[in-house]
């Protein structure tokens, strides 16, 4: 039984529409042509410069190839994006901890600074 909830059922469903796509941005696209020398294709030889259309299996393969390579840049690219949000998130984290630790020294959580000075917290009582 094939399942119509994956992402191979539903392109197969929607082929006609996606071959459109393709051959929209490379009118050739899935056309098979050798301009230099002869080449045999579903057991036919043809005359070099000859252009036939691939079978749909054949176009089907194709695509997939192709849109597994185009993943594979977009994969590159969100590792990237994840590594720059990690390396932000820790320099963050090493900021908020010298703060916290220069605070604490200046003793602004206890009522006044260590040169006897007022604090906010002086201020927010009155």
């Amino acid at each position: 039984m094939l399942r119509t909830d994956t992402i191979n059922a539903k392109s197969e469903a929607g082929f006609v529409e996606l071959r459109g796509q393709f051959e929209q941005k490379v009118p050739d696209y899935c056309q098979i042509t050798d301009a230099e020398y002869s080449f045999e294709y579903d057991g036919t030889t043809y005359d070099a410069g000859t252009r036939i259309p691939m079978t749909d299996e054949d176009c089907r393969a194709k695509m997939r190839e192709e849109i597994e390579g185009q993943m594979g840049v977009v994969g590159a690219v969100l590792i990237a994006l994840a590594i720059f949000f990690l390396v932000v998130m820790y320099f963050t984290w090493k900021a908020w901890g010298m703060l916290s630790a220069q605070e604490d020294e200046e003793g602004f959580y206890e009522g006044g600074d260590q040169e006897g000075g007022d604090s906010l917290l002086d201020y927010a009582e009155d």
